[in-house]
């Protein structure tokens, strides 16, 4: 598939994911039930042991814990409800409780689950997730890495999102083949690993970590399906230990470590530029581990209160979207600071303009209380008028204000930069002018390396051919070329053509930057200009120096004749004298 349109159809995936979400809420609101009654074990099949928790409506009505459920004399509904542990607010539920020789029936009425802070919380997660798969698809979206951690994010949010536990409608039929579907999901754990395998791909550990959770993920899907449609149908116990145990939480576990060995395997075998943005991607995203790692500690730790690692899931659910918000933001790994400047600016103008109305017409409504309306229009109107022209004064001040506040150090180099640029033509020695360069954005654009090939005027650029593809691109394009996604022999990240009167007298290829982050676009406009420069400055010194050469050589041929002409009237004085 292209990456165009994998692409769009990733897009078009975080939409739907966004959909979701806004579903949640009135799903949440109306449809998912508490009875405070649930199926955690069985003494056989189909014979199911409930925990019950003290005051909620199971508790009301006589259930208590340890009872045993007939799940056979469940309808299917029932069942599978009880299985997925939610059922609809204010539908009864008849529970056939055995107690001796008897069967006791037992009605509840599941109230609505309480919408609580922590519920709004675990929402805006979902949103902030989809918000940054957008924003990676927005930059880097034809990237296929970035596609794979767009893909792992939200599969990883909807296999949360979509758990029966979690997805609620009037309609069981809907809600077991979303049961169903979720049971697909875990693939999304694994692509953590095929994330990490990207980086290394060389490295055999990493590879065959990969292919496990893969595995792992193939059995975690088939026995959720299992489950599901064996609550239903009745053709097996979704309790049994297989399905639903301590084997099935030690696979679980393990098949959780296995991703986030897969992903330190990879950090440590990386380097440079690509073991810094695994630390900043990875590093975050390995949090959402620990979501599901608190589910499963239950199955180990029987007296672990349970509210407790709940609000603990919630709170690490906003935590990852938070941590990969801060790598793209801080570490600028995907080139937006320039984006968020822009937001930041036009919500500052928004805001004092907003403030700057409400405060005038306040006033003016004290002042003019007597007013009428139509009056009051016109003062409105008027006000609305003049805002209009100090929109422009007021945004240019925003924007320097927030400039110096929030990017200053990025301007100041961006500035010292162009700065040599323009120094750059004045500097009389070659050597001098390359090697103030390379310190120049060594040190401002924190590059790790900077080479200058440059053409020696017999078909190399230093030690590159002038036929190497990238070199032809630079000749023809004369635009920044990305050398990553390009077969040369250069060495560097980003390459800059150097062209004077007309000609392409060498390159600037430039390293990824020591920090891991990428290079803004202004940055690398500045270091286009600085290219420029420099080629500039070359060039008026390869004039100067023919120049030199020049009038040597013709130095030389006057000496030569010069010579020549004393020779001959040596010559000619000997033959006055008679000498022989």
């Amino acid at each position: 598939m292209k990456p165009s349109l994998s692409r769009a159809l990733l897009l078009v995936f975080s939409a739907l994911c966004v959909l979701q979400e806004i579903g949640t809420i009135p799903l949440t609101s109306y449809f998912v039930g508490s009875p405070g009654a649930y199926a955690v074990g069985r003494i056989a099949p189909f014979a199911w042991r409930l925990t019950v928790y003290p005051e909620s409506a199971a508790a009301k009505a006589g259930l208590h814990t340890g009872d045993v459920i007939d799940a056979r004399a469940l309808t299917p509904e029932q069942r599978f409800r009880l299985w997925s542990q939610a059922p609809v607010t204010g539908r009864p539920q008849s529970y056939p409780v055995l107690r001796g020789s008897t069967v006791d029936r037992v009605t509840v009425i599941p109230p609505a689950y309480p919408f609580t802070w922590a519920l709004w919380v675990a929402i805006a997660a979902g949103f902030w997730s989809a918000l940054c798969a957008v924003v990676l698809l927005i930059r880097r979206g034809e990237d296929r890495g970035v596609q794979v951690l767009v893909l792992y994010l939200l599969l990883v949010r909807l296999s949360i999102q979509t758990s029966p536990l979690n997805w609620v409608t009037p309609y069981p039929v809907a809600d077991l083949a979303n049961a169903v579907l979720n049971a697909i999901m875990p693939v999304g754990w694994a692509l953590l690993a095929t994330y990490a395998v990207r980086f290394v791909a060389s490295n055999r550990t990493t590879r065959g970590n990969a292919s496990c959770s893969y595995v792992l993920a193939g059995y975690i899907g088939a026995t959720g399906a299992i489950a599901a449609l064996g609550s239903w149908f009745g053709f097996v116990d979704p309790l049994n230990p297989w399905l639903a145990g301590v084997p099935d939480a030690f696979m679980q576990g393990v098949y959780f470590l296995v991703p986030l060995v897969c992903a330190i395997v990879a950090l440590r075998a990386a380097r440079g530029i690509d073991r810094a943005r695994m630390a900043w991607l990875l590093g975050p995203t390995a949090v959402i581990y620990l979501i599901q790692l608190s589910y499963l500690a239950g199955n180990f730790v029987p007296a672990l209160d349970t509210d407790a690692a709940g609000t603990i899931t919630l709170v690490l659910q906003l935590l990852a979207p938070l941590g990969i918000t801060y790598a793209m933001l801080n570490r600028r790994l995907l080139d937006i600071g320039f984006v968020v400047n822009r937001a930041v600016v036009y919500a500052g103008v928004s805001l004092v303009i907003f403030g700057i109305f409400a405060l005038v017409e306040w006033a003016f409504g004290e002042w003019f209380s007597s007013a009428t309306h139509s009056e009051n229009l016109l003062v409105s109107a008027a006000l609305a008028l003049g805002l209009g022209f100090l929109i422009r004064p007021i945004h240019q001040r925003v924007d320097s204000v927030l400039d110096r506040v929030f990017f200053q150090k990025r301007h100041e180099d961006e500035s010292a930069i162009r700065r040599f640029a323009h120094e750059a033509p004045h500097i009389t020695d070659a050597e001098v002018l390359l090697e103030r360069a390379r310190e120049v954005l060594v040190e401002h654009a924190d590059a790790s390396f900077v080479t200058f090939a440059l053409d020696d005027g017999a078909g190399q650029y230093g030690d590159v051919s002038e036929n190497d593809p990238a070199l032809v691109t630079l000749r023809s394009s004369r635009s920044v070329l990305d050398l990553t996604a390009s077969r040369t022999d250069l060495r560097g990240e980003f390459a800059y053509p150097m062209i004077a009167r007309g000609r392409l007298v060498g390159a600037l290829a430039i390293g990824p930057k020591r920090s891991g982050e990428s290079y803004a676009p202004d940055e690398s406009q500045a270091i286009a200009t600085l290219a420029q420069g420099v080629a500039t400055a070359l060039d008026v010194l390869s004039l100067s120096e023919r120049r030199r050469e020049d009038v040597l050589l013709d130095a030389i041929v006057d000496v030569g004749r010069a010579i020549a002409a004393l020779s001959d009237r040596v010559f000619e004085m000997k033959q006055q004298d008679g000498a022989p």
